[in-house]
């Protein structure tokens, strides 16, 4: 098959359009702050997993055998939040914002959520602000395969864990100790705030 001129340089552009594409793909998003991210260490077999869900609901159990759950409560609220709109906002501003909250603990979840609040607090006393450090943290105390999102946004890491119903939200910020804190799962699902909601 004999091409002309024109033709071999429309397929030649075609081409190196698709490869600036799909190069462009494989790139982290900027302002994600992960572009020069180490690659994450690597994570626990299946049974050293089995066995750090293992530690992680002993130190449950001997902390909140105390605390039971009544015969429908599963420790989470499944009420809907207020629709009604707090000091000077728009209205609807509640209802279209609803999907950046999340749902109460009680009961056993509230001290569930407690017990790893704390854990994680002493555990990343330490730890440096360093995404891969971090990931190591976490891997150590036993959250390695219960990580949902670990990202580094200005030099502070933040990192969402999900628990069986308890979601606990960690920051780490140079300079600064770790802020940790336990809530249910979003409307949305999951324990990472959604970006953007329906």
């Amino acid at each position: 098959m004999h091409r002309s001129p024109a033709d071999r340089v429309a397929l030649a552009t075609a081409a190196a359009t698709a490869a600036v594409v799909l190069a462009g793909c494989a790139s982290p998003r900027p302002g994600t702050g992960d572009e020069a991210a180490p690659p994450a260490p690597p994570r626990p077999s299946v049974t050293e997993a089995r066995d750090d869900s293992a530690g992680l609901r002993e130190a449950e159990d001997a902390a909140c055998a105390t605390a039971t759950a009544g015969p429908s409560d599963d420790g989470t609220d499944t009420a809907s939040p207020s629709a009604e709109p707090v000091g000077d906002q728009p209205p609807n501003y509640a209802d279209n914002n609803a999907y950046r909250r999340a749902l109460p603990l009680k009961g056993v979840n509230a001290c569930r959520g407690d017990v790893h609040v704390t854990r994680l607090t002493e555990g990343l006393k330490r730890v440096p602000a360093d995404r891969a450090e971090v990931d190591a943290a976490l891997s150590r105390l036993g959250y390695g395969h219960e990580v949902e999102r670990i990202n580094t946004v200005d030099g502070t890491v933040r990192f969402d864990i999900g628990l069986g119903g308890v979601c606990v939200t960690g920051t780490l910020a140079p300079g600064h100790r770790p802020t940790v804190e336990a809530h249910g799962p979003y409307l949305e699902g999951g324990c990472a705030e959604p970006a953007y909601g329906h």
